[in-house]
């Protein structure tokens, strides 16, 4: 992993008074730290990009090339974040004098018993992450391939230039129910419609349907643009379905081969599952 999806860099960076991390690197070969450092975005990836450069030298760069010369990766753990920039210095500060203490980083192997009690009870989100579990616990991958409900994804990031607050329920549906050309009648097949922005899934809504089954929409500009209506009034009701959970902020990918690959592309506005597959709207 080289760096954070999008959808972890805003959950880290949410509160700009908070947005720090206290990381550590880990040596594979014997479960050794053997740097500790602090910073926030995707700082914790930078050492790695630094060591591919030739001439820079440190302790820590010629330890990271030491390792991927063996055939061996870094692995990057991040101990606590959400913190302030003053919390994140002092925490950094601790660790690096007891790991010192300790004489971590010299082959010594040095077992912390307390690695997972303390004087508090840790939240999930509290407790230390490699930055695979942390990309896990703020955004999962959604395989597109295994889902069987019938969905058209709105690129709303693609669609309004003013969305400010992608966290804004009432904002997101307004963006999300229309105004859509509709000349293919797959408008009217969908079940759920979702908005997407930076191919992560921001609102999901349930779509009302008539007496033959078919969605309800609202049409004008002559027959040519239609907007959709929800089954619930608001998100809320939508909110803790099976369905909800399953979407909701979730990385929408599809399977290349062996490989995923991003499913949201920026330059299209609108995106159908299981209508008619991977149809561009």
């Amino acid at each position: 992993m080289k760096n954070f999806n999008t959808k972890v860099w805003e959950e880290l960076g949410k509160d700009e008074e908070h947005s720090y991390y206290v990381y550590c690197l880990v040596d594979p070969r014997t479960k050794n730290v053997f740097y500790v450092g602090k910073g926030r975005g995707n700082r914790v990836f930078a050492h790695e990009k630094y060591s591919e450069k030739a001439d820079w030298f440190s302790l820590k760069l010629d330890k990271i090339r030491e390792i991927k010369k063996a055939g061996f990766e870094v692995k990057p753990y991040i101990i606590r974040h959400h913190l302030s920039e003053d919390d994140a210095l002092r925490l950094e500060s601790v660790l690096i004098d007891l790991f010192n203490y300790l004489e971590i980083g010299k082959d010594k192997k040095v077992l912390l018993t307390n690695i997972i009690s303390g004087h508090k009870e840790n939240t999930s989100e509290e407790s230390i992450m490699s930055v695979e579990e942390i990309n896990k616990f703020y955004c999962e991958d959604l395989i597109l391939d295994d889902c069987k409900e019938k969905v058209m994804f709105v690129n709303i990031g693609k669609t309004s230039k003013d969305l400010d607050n992608v966290d804004n329920p009432n904002e997101l549906w307004g963006v999300t129910k229309g105004n859509w050309i509709d000349r293919t009648g797959k408008m009217q097949k969908v079940d759920y419609v979702a908005g997407v922005s930076k191919n992560i899934v921001r609102c999901i809504f349930k779509l009302k349907k008539n007496q033959d089954g078919l969605n309800e929409v609202e049409i004008y500009k002559g027959d040519t643009r239609r907007r959709f209506f929800v089954e619930n009034s608001k998100e809320d009701d939508f909110e803790g379905t099976e369905i909800y959970e399953k979407y909701m902020n979730k990385r929408l990918m599809i399977m290349d081969g062996s490989n995923k690959a991003e499913f949201m592309i920026s330059q299209w506005p609108v995106r159908y599952r299981n209508i008619e597959k991977y149809s561009q709207g």
